[in-house]
Parts: structure tokens; C-alpha cells; sequence
């Protein structure tokens, strides 16, 4: 099983054909800028806008598409597919105390605890997720520091649970599950990122 974890900011799901447009912490490319800076020296650059999230996850622009923020604090994450139909689950490691033990309580969590956050739109066969800290540009010299994710184009709701089992496991879980419609262009009314705290009840991550 394939684990990344950033070095203690947000993750990102980005589109592979997108990539140039992310800047980390060196480069503001895509804007428009954060309020608040997160990157050494303080100057405006594209992962502030990645620690503006206020959730466990969120969307911001990118280019021409739109990015998946993980946020929250830093954690192991990995990517499951479904093995019936395109789609799968972003699995973050709270604490556990053996993986297989962990991995087992997936398929226990309750549908009644996913809450629905986003709807996102597949465009592009493939994505990466990286730590957002990570200009795009040098995202794939680093194969060990990101996963590669395929999803068939479509629209694709995304579901959230924040689940605890027992005393040595917890774990938050992103579904990602695609919806029976047709695909639409980016709408800049939707899927944008929501930052009211009173609404998504969570901490800024950074």
C-alpha cells in the first residue's frame, strides 16, 4: 500500500494536464491571492491559497479547472479504488496501530456518518495528489511523493466521514462517486472553495 503525507501543510488532487498551473510555495500562478500568507519570506504564492481550506476538503481554482484541497491537519493518505465502477475513496490515517487492522474498518464505517461535500468534474483521465507545498513542475520527479489516480471523465460527489472505531483506530475518508448525468463545464457559481468555518467546522490548515 502506497502512503504519502506532506511535510505539514495540505495535500493536493490536482489534474496531471494542470500541473504547470500550481506554483507551491514558490510561485502565485494561478491567484487570486490568499489573505494570509503561509509560505517562507511572505511573499503570495499558490499553496497559501491551498491553507485557506477550512475543512477537511475543498475546491479551489487552478487554470482553468479546479483543485482538490485536502486540508485539516497533515496526514497519511492513500487512494482506493472501486474495483465495480469508476471512482474510490482518499483514505487519511488519523491513528491506527497496524495497517491491515485500520484498513479493515473501512467497509464498517456507517453510510448515516458520510456527509456530502462537493461535486467535482472529471475532465481528465488522471490525477495526482501532492503535497501542495510541491511546485507542479516538480511534482513527478518525485514518484515515491505522490499517488496517480484514474477516474472516468464525469461528475463525481464527494462524500466525507470522520469515523473512530475503537481506541486505536481513527481515520477520515473522502468517497468520491460518480454521479448518473452529463458531464458539465465549470460553473464559477459552484464547486468553488467554501471558507465559512461556522459552516464546514473546521481549523486552517498550514
Amino acid at each position: 500500500m502506497h502512503w504519502i503525507e506532506s511535510a505539514g501543510g495540505p495535500l493536493l488532487l490536482l489534474f496531471e494536464e494542470s500541473l504547470d498551473n500550481w506554483g507551491g510555495v514558490i510561485d502565485l500562478i494561478s491567484g487570486p491571492a490568499a489573505d494570509i500568507r503561509y509560505s517562507p519570506g511572505g511573499k503570495s504564492t499558490d499553496y497559501d491559497r491551498a491553507c485557506s481550506v477550512k475543512w477537511y476538503i475543498g475546491l479551489i481554482d487552478i487554470g482553468k479547472e479546479y483543485g482538490v484541497v485536502l486540508g485539516g491537519e497533515p496526514l497519511q493518505t492513500t487512494w482506493l479504488p472501486y474495483q465495480a465502477a469508476s471512482g474510490g475513496m482518499v483514505v487519511r490515517w488519523v491513528f491506527g496501530e497496524s495497517e491491515s487492522e485500520f484498513l479493515n474498518w473501512i467497509d464498517t464505517i456507517p453510510e448515516a456518518m458520510f456527509r456530502a461535500d462537493r461535486t467535482f468534474n472529471v475532465n481528465g483521465p488522471k490525477l495526482l495528489l501532492f503535497d501542495s507545498a510541491v511546485a507542479g513542475r516538480n511534482v513527478k520527479k518525485m514518484p515515491q511523493e505522490y499517488l496517480s489516480i484514474e477516474l472516468e471523465p464525469g461528475i463525481y460527489e464527494i462524500k466525507t466521514a470522520i469515523y473512530q472505531p475503537d481506541a486505536r483506530n481513527s481515520m477520515v475518508v473522502h468517497r468520491f462517486e460518480r454521479c448518473h448525468g452529463v458531464l458539465v463545464q465549470r460553473d464559477d457559481t459552484t464547486n468553488k472553495n467554501d471558507d465559512d468555518s461556522s459552516q464546514n467546522g473546521g481549523e486552517t490548515s498550514g
